[in-house]
């Protein structure tokens, strides 16, 4: 399921033994949220307790799961897309003052994995799938889809039983890195995000 919890924050004076557990006892800036958190992780421990006490005492052994359950929970964070916020104004929108003061270089060490999640978002790939690291921070295989985050170097190996291959753009600054894939994969196959 998905559990939206805003971080609102904790108040010092109204609510301070919640405050101070999170802020000494977990070691977080005291919000909502990781109260939430917290509680997810000592519930899982909790499922995890109980299934390996009942796998100890054999309650588990007549049609009782074999491999324990997943307990484990991802958290997404919505943020401000850099890239967005500059590639899409206008050029009349910023002045040259402003065009020179944007750090292209902070954009584009968006990490990794906001650059997967947007793109398997994009792709229409559920963000509880399973994927496997190829090369890291470059690329990434879900089922039968490749996502490439940055040039590295084609492989024709890589590409069997793939069906797409989603491409960020914006981190591809090699033409002949586009030309060569496209060359090892039908074109059609390929598709371009930014």
């Amino acid at each position: 399921y998905i559990l939206v919890q805003i971080p609102q924050p904790i108040d010092k004076k109204d609510q301070s033994e919640a405050y101070n557990f999170v802020k000494n006892d977990l070691g977080k800036d005291p919000s909502i949220f990781e109260i939430t958190a917290e509680r997810l992780r000592r519930a899982g421990d909790k499922v995890l307790k109980e299934w390996h006490e009942k796998q100890r005492s054999g309650d588990l052994l007549d049609g009782g799961m074999v491999n324990p359950p997943d307990v484990g929970f991802k958290v997404f964070e919505l943020i401000d897309d850099k890239y967005n916020e500059f590639y899409n104004k206008t050029l009349n929108e910023d002045s040259q003052d402003d065009l020179v003061s944007e750090n292209i270089n902070d954009i584009k060490e968006t990490d990794s994995m906001t650059i997967l999640s947007n793109l398997m978002l994009g792709s229409k790939v559920t963000l509880d799938s399973a994927y496997e690291t190829i090369i890291k921070d470059k690329l990434y295989r879900i089922e039968d889809k490749l996502f490439i985050l940055q040039e590295f170097e084609l492989d024709i190996n890589l590409f069997e039983g793939i069906n797409a291959v989603i491409v960020y753009g914006r981190n591809i600054t090699n033409d002949s890195f586009i030309a060569n894939l496209t060359a090892l994969v039908n074109k059609d196959k390929v598709i371009m995000k930014s």
